[in-house]
């Protein structure tokens, strides 16, 4: 919804739900094995634009599934968070005689995804995997000539598996120069 006056441009929300539901029936030893599979997911996002350019984005998202054959259900549940922020500005003058634009971009991202596995007449599910994983990312890019556009991409990383007792961080720093030819430019 666009709003007039104030710092806030636009303001938007919005969420999708699913559920689905379905059998299968496959010949056994014992005669016909049915699984029944379910799952379901929830997944709002908001948006908020501001007056002078900058962009705030949020996204979550929600799975639960569950499949139950043999007498033993398997549950799986995963969950994303993501907040994003962009915003173009201009390098000040100490920095760069030509006030040229810089373009960024920050992330944020959560993740969890777990399993566990339990019989029909049990209520405590027993955990089998158990993963999380966060992400930091910043990208700074600008056009450095006409034809020539760089940019410094950094990237923070956690993956967890909690069940085997590990975890594992990386670090990424990349530099980039772009260089565009067009074989119109050269005529």
């Amino acid at each position: 919804h666009a709003l007039r006056g104030g710092p806030i441009a636009l303001i938007g929300l919005g969420t999708t739900f699913r559920r689905v539901l379905g059998t299968s029936q496959a010949p056994g030893p014992n005669g016909t094995v049915q699984t029944v599979n379910s799952s379901s997911s929830l997944a709002p996002d908001a948006r908020v634009s501001l007056r002078n350019g900058m962009d705030f984005t949020f996204n979550y998202n929600h799975l639960h599934q569950e499949s139950s054959a043999n007498g033993s259900v398997n549950e799986a549940d995963q969950n994303d968070f993501v907040a994003a922020f962009n915003h173009a500005f201009q390098l000040p003058v100490a920095v760069s005689r030509v006030r040229k634009v810089v373009r960024s971009q920050l992330s944020a991202s959560f993740s969890t995804s777990t399993t566990c596995l339990r019989r029909i007449d049990e209520p405590t599910c027993q955990g089998v995997s158990d993963t999380r994983r966060q992400e930091y990312r910043a990208s700074f890019d600008t056009d450095l000539a006409r034809i020539m556009t760089g940019g410094l991409q950094f990237s923070y990383s956690i993956s967890e598996a909690r069940a085997l007792d590990q975890k594992f961080s990386q670090i990424v720093l990349t530099a980039s120069l772009q260089l565009s030819l067009f074989a119109g430019d050269y005529r």
